[in-house]
């Protein structure tokens, strides 16, 4: 598979940060989002965003997200998207 193919199999998606709170137990500091993709459901994610945004710079503001890349576990948390 090339990179234009592999590219086409993911499930972009925009979606609103609903809430972002310090993820005490991962490695490197981050947050852990809530983020509403509307008819996809509110899913939740970790960021290493600490060094950029505050939790309040990160409520209400609209990301992009690959939504169909499975969950994967970070330090206790379950992220959904990436």
């Amino acid at each position: 598979m090339d990179a234009q193919e592999a590219f086409h199999i993911l499930e972009l998606r925009a979606g609103r940060i609903l809430s972002a709170e310090p993820h005490e137990q991962a490695r490197k500091p981050a947050y852990r989002l809530r983020i509403d993709f509307g008819a996809a459901g509110i899913k939740a994610s970790s960021a290493q965003l600490m060094d950029l945004y505050t939790p309040a710079g990160l409520i209400g503001r609209t990301v992009i997200a690959a939504v169909n890349l499975g969950t994967r576990r970070i330090a206790g948390f379950t992220s959904e998207v990436l």
